[in-house]
């Protein structure tokens, strides 16, 4: 329990400090996007695949089996700290192999932009990325195949002609859920549209899923995920509140348990208190994995508006609904 408490305090300080999900193609998917700041379609033929870092806004393969695919292309966006879009283009061209920057001028969104060509730093995949400053973000559409010869060009600029920069959204208007990815080779979870993995490394046997205000580059909600040993087979609403009772000893919380299959329960919100006595809202929920395990969701929200922070609640429920054990 103490390294869970640990692990908990850890999440709440990055939380207060200021196996792929596919999607219809040639859609619009600017509503999806706007919390990124971003709306562009996607073209058709190209397969939506789960995202492998937290600043990515979408990747797509151009088949609905990844691991079929032959090129991949990427959105991303970067905060930009002041550097140019000429500085962050040699930053590119230094980080890729035999890389160059090109000479003509283009454009992405409707603002200048600037193209790195090259190998990726591992020297495996041939790149083409295509990279724009738009208010306080460097916006990067990326395409990877392991030859030059395999590079989406088409694609790449079918998107980059769709592309708009749009004000960002408030992530909480964005509450909808993803297809279902598997998670910690062991049950099935459906995301919040806005969910990406949280960029700095998780804790061994846990995911962490995050989800950023990009208008105030801060982190609006994050879910802990993680398998808890439940050795004595105690009910679900007695585990939790016996996790529930560590993290506000002098506040009991309540828990209600969901007449469902797997049993699922999910405590009120409630008020953590850090040792540096700053607060933080937050939720936990439980899913029985087996006999002795169960699925732990501790689910933190950073706004403080009661109506944001409503439908953070909201979205704590779906994401506990919406955990499934994979079969055996």
């Amino acid at each position: 329990m103490i390294k869970f408490m640990a692990a908990i305090f850890a999440l709440l300080c990055l939380l207060t400090t200021d196996a792929g999900a596919q999607a219809p193609t040639s859609r619009p998917t600017g509503d999806e996007f706007a919390t990124f700041g971003v709306a562009v379609e996607t073209p058709a033929g190209w397969h939506r695949i789960w995202e492998g870092r937290g600043n990515m806004v979408a990747r797509w393969a151009n088949a609905a089996d990844s691991r079929r695919a032959t090129a991949v292309i990427t959105l991303e966006l970067e905060l930009a700290n002041g550097r140019t879009l000429a500085q962050h283009a040699e930053e590119l061209r230094r980080s890729f192999q035999n890389a160059q920057i090109g000479i003509h001028a283009l454009t992405l969104g409707g603002a200048p932009a600037m193209r790195v060509t090259g190998k990726d730093a591992t020297g495996s995949a041939a790149v083409d990325t295509l990279i724009a400053l738009n208010d306080q973000y460097f916006y990067a559409l990326t395409g990877y195949a392991a030859v030059p010869g395999l590079l989406p060009n088409e694609a790449i600029g079918a998107m980059s002609r769709s592309l708009k920069f749009v004000r960002p959204a408030d992530p909480s208007t964005a509450i909808a859920l993803r297809d279902p990815i598997t998670l910690l080779e062991r049950f099935k979870l459906s995301p919040l549209t806005t969910m990406r993995p949280d960029s700095e490394p998780p804790e061994r046997g846990h995911v962490a899923l995050m989800v950023t205000n990009y208008r105030t580059n801060s982190a609006d909600f994050l879910a802990d995920i993680s398998i808890l040993g439940n050795p004595a087979r105690l009910p679900l609403a007695t585990l939790g509140q016996r996790l529930t009772e560590q993290a506000s000893p002098r506040a009991p919380v309540e828990w209600g348990v969901m007449r469902s299959t797997p049993p699922r329960a999910i405590s009120k919100p409630f008020t953590f208190p850090l040792p540096d006595r700053r607060q933080i809202h937050t939720c936990f929920g439980l899913v029985q994995l087996s006999d002795t395990e169960a699925v732990l969701l501790n689910m933190n929200i950073g706004p403080t508006d009661p109506a944001i922070r409503t439908a953070w609640e909201k979205a704590c429920e779906q994401l506990v609904v919406s955990l499934e054990p994979l079969r055996k």
